[in-house]
């Protein structure tokens, strides 16, 4: 019989190339994956997608999907590149190639992979389908005899719903080197699927995207490799525009964080400036630090139109008092307000509506600057106020919130605000692990010493960051780093 493996844990140390997979999967399947299951509300093309990324996720040469109708799973998808089979939908049900598996019929199906996986919750992992018993592989059994082919290794996922039955079940078989060679699945792999699973399960049932974003340095492992992974989400470097200087630095409390920061190039001579907070610490933030990240980078890009931002928000975004007026209304520069209005409330409804059962959310600023005129518009979303200040030291604004943290609920309102920065004057923008900072006898560093620093300008934005960094580590001295240190700044010459 075979044996019911539970869920892996990620080995305590990762080899090289199991931690270059990981980034791969990360941000090559998996999150491109998550945004596309998002706007899916077909079936058929939701089970399409999500086979085809296990499939690849795992170098398997077939794979299936079977749903649960009452008391039956029905096989709706199913694809064999050596058969050269692509199935699903109607062509399932015009051509099919096993029929429908009783979950009642004990005397039939009860020692079969998918009624036992969908009875037990659990996953099975088959090294080789050929030492087992007709009856225990009796599906299986059935379509190789019916399609000359010969099944080896095997992986079969349920899907489980939160009440612990199974909805789905996902299978996949015959894992193939390079070369060809059929080998047993690993259990990075069983593990990657097993999380594919529990997005598929949300997505099926709720039209969402993702259950959860699964831990996958669980327990003790190799932090080093996980910062690794994670210090690639953060820009390699930042953008060099004539007439402007951009600084940042990050310090970590931990391995992992949950800060992150980003400046990148964004349509029409933009530039995107976005410096973030997620709620927690460790791994799991560190999880959620780079789903956020690439979510808003990725919809940041997207060129939807005004007319949609409306339906979105509810409103025309709106901006100070001294903004310009065309009649009775008020207008924002188009360039640059779509992407940042998608970013972050579709960000928002994402984690909102997909991950509120492990209440993740972030606070974000996120600015649109013009290189050419030094206006830009932004959204502070719930936190620290950046400071606009003057060539002289002075604080000529505190850019406060426009809206709450995001991920905190679906559909909430973020106003776009602009500013203007004139030559000389600097955006300093920082996250609560600077004012915050513990000195050995328990005092915080403060926004007050941060106001004081600034009020000495330097003839450099990055060495105005030196200096503010060199003050919060003297302050911490011998203490242990309380929470993640993260500054980015930018300074019109």
């Amino acid at each position: 019989m075979p044996t019911l493996s539970p869920p892996p844990s990620i080995p305590l140390k990762f080899t090289a190339p199991e931690a270059q997979k990981l980034a791969a999967d990360l941000t090559e399947v998996i999150l491109p994956l998550g945004v596309a299951l998002s706007k899916e509300t077909d079936c058929d093309r939701l089970l399409e997608l999500v086979l085809k990324a296990a499939r690849k996720l795992c170098y398997a040469d077939a794979g299936c999907f079977y749903l649960r109708r009452d008391n039956t799973l029905e096989l709706v998808a199913l694809y064999n590149n050596t058969l050269n089979i692509e199935k699903k939908g109607n062509s399932i049900k015009r051509d099919r190639p096993t029929e429908p598996v009783s979950l009642e019929d004990a005397a039939t199906h009860a020692s079969s992979l998918v009624v036992r996986a969908a009875q037990s919750g659990e996953t099975l992992h088959i090294a080789d389908a050929r030492q087992l018993q007709d009856a225990e592989v009796s599906v299986i059994r059935a379509f190789d005899a019916k399609y000359d082919y010969e099944t080896i290794s095997c992986l079969t996922v349920p899907l489980n719903d939160t009440d612990g039955s199974a909805i789905a079940v996902l299978q996949l078989f015959n894992s193939k080197t390079p070369s060809g060679d059929i080998i047993p699945f690993s259990d990075y792999q069983q593990h990657v699927i097993q999380w594919l699973a529990a997005q598929s399960t949300a997505a099926l049932n709720n039209q969402q995207l993702l259950q959860q974003q699964v831990n996958f340095l669980k327990g003790e492992r190799d932090l080093q490799i996980g910062r690794q992974i994670q210090l690639d989400f953060l820009p390699e470097t930042l953008p060099k525009i004539p007439g402007w200087e951009i600084a940042a630095t990050f310090h970590p409390a931990r391995d992992v964080a949950g800060d992150f920061y980003d400046a990148f190039p964004m349509p029409n001579g933009r530039i995107g400036l976005v410096i973030a907070d997620v709620c927690d610490k460790g791994v799991g933030a560190a999880l959620f630090m780079s789903l956020f990240r690439t979510l808003v980078r990725i919809l940041a890009r997207q060129n939807y139109s005004l007319s949609l931002i409306d339906q979105l928000t509810g409103e025309t975004p709106q901006r100070p008092a001294n903004a310009r007026k065309t009649g009775s209304r008020i207008h924002l520069p188009r360039t640059g307000t779509q992407g940042l209005q998608n970013a972050i409330t579709l960000t928002n409804n994402y984690i909102a509506e997909t991950h509120f059962r492990t209440s993740m959310f972030a606070t974000m600023f996120f600015g649109v600057l013009n290189p050419a005129n030094g206006q830009m518009i932004y959204i502070n979303a719930g936190h620290e106020a950046p400071l606009i200040c003057g060539s002289d030291g002075t604080i000529k604004a505190h850019l406060g919130s426009t809206g709450p943290a995001v991920g905190m609920m679906p559909n909430m309102e973020f106003k776009i605000e602009q500013v203007q920065l004139c030559p000389g004057d600097s955006l300093f923008t920082y996250t609560d692990g600077v004012p915050e900072a513990h000195a050995p006898s328990g005092e915080m560093f403060s926004d007050e010493r941060i106001l004081e620093l600034l009020a000495h300008p330097t003839d450099s934005i990055t060495d105005t960051i030196d200096r503010i960094e060199k003050a919060v580590r003297h302050h911490i001295s011998t203490a242990p780093q309380f929470d993640d240190i993260t500054m980015l700044a930018v300074r019109r010459l």
